[in-house]
């Protein structure tokens, strides 16, 4: 089963135009970050292609939140605390637990574990998949979906089109089932 994770995503558009639209998140281990956005039928503000950039860095900035509040956690703290501080506190823990082996191998462990997925994370962001897609009725064919990768410029966020491609371009693309990235099953208002 897909680490799925729909949700309407609200944003700024021209001239501050309320707008909206609909992102799916695609988070399967061994399998790109994918992020599809969709233009809403409903949505009256500025178009997702306009202000594909600014949509884009809200997301990922989304997607690191919880990433970010570990981090600060573990950062204040060595903010906090001065190197020697910080190991009496950890011998003081150690003299507590009455097992200092196994706790000591413990924080070590849970250390270094933190650091990889945090750095694993932060690498699945930078290289996410963006996906842009208009539902039938909404593009320019009125009775297809309509698909574009987009890739961003890592420093400004510039945006840069595909052509449109097919929902089994997209699939292969990106790994992920042809139902999971036509969004199959939900409604788009």
């Amino acid at each position: 089963m897909c680490n799925t994770i729909d949700f309407i995503h609200n944003y700024s558009g021209f001239h501050e135009l309320k707008s909206s639209c609909h992102v799916r998140i695609l988070n399967d281990e061994g399998k790109p970050l994918t992020v599809i956005c969709s233009q809403l039928p409903s949505n009256t503000g500025t178009s997702v292609t306009n202000v594909a950039e600014h949509i884009a860095s809200e997301i990922c900035e989304k997607i690191s939140k919880e990433n970010k509040k570990l981090r600060q956690v573990i950062e204040s703290y060595f903010k906090e605390y001065k190197s020697h501080e910080m190991i009496d506190h950890l011998i003081n823990k150690l003299k507590e637990s009455g097992n200092y082996s196994v706790f000591f191998l413990e924080i070590l462990k849970q250390s270094l574990k933190f650091v990889s997925e945090s750095n694993l994370a932060a690498d699945r962001v930078k290289n996410l998949i963006w996906i842009e897609h208009y539902p039938p009725g909404v593009g320019f064919h009125p009775t297809e979906h309509e698909y574009a990768v987009v890739s961003f410029n890592k420093e400004t966020w510039e945006p840069s089109w595909s052509n449109w491609v097919k929902e089994e371009a997209i699939s292969e693309h990106t790994g992920y089932s042809v139902e999971e990235v036509t969004l199959a099953g939900v409604e788009l208002n």
